[in-house]
């Protein structure tokens, strides 16, 4: 039981991180995801609900990050939170890049650590 908490606190926690980071408000991810109010972004944020997978996925596309960023129980650095976002905009911008394999590379093992 202690993990599934620990698990909803480590997403809420990228959660918030990523939407500080890029300027959003808990208003802007209600309304995002259709909530009527912030303070169910709060209560995610803080460990207190969890999202469904759906809504998850459809959050860590508007956060510009892949999923697993979100899903994977390792607590990423800001760092490591603002490069995902980054490889994700190239990978979304650029779908003909000479680039591609090496950025897919490094998210799939970012992915599997």
């Amino acid at each position: 039981m202690n993990s599934i908490i620990n698990h909803k606190v480590i997403i809420g926690q990228k959660i918030k991180l990523l939407r500080l980071q890029q300027g959003k408000t808990q208003k802007d991810l209600a309304q995002f995801l259709g909530y009527q109010s912030s303070g169910m972004i709060s209560q995610i944020e803080h460990g207190q609900t969890a999202l469904s997978q759906e809504r998850l996925s459809k959050l860590a596309d508007y956060l510009g990050v892949p999923s697993f960023v979100l899903l994977n129980e390792r607590p990423y650095s800001d760092r490591d939170l603002l490069l995902f976002a980054q490889l994700e905009v190239v990978l979304r911008n650029n779908p003909e890049s000479k680039h591609l394999p090496t950025i897919e590379s490094l998210l799939n093992l970012a992915e599997n650590e």
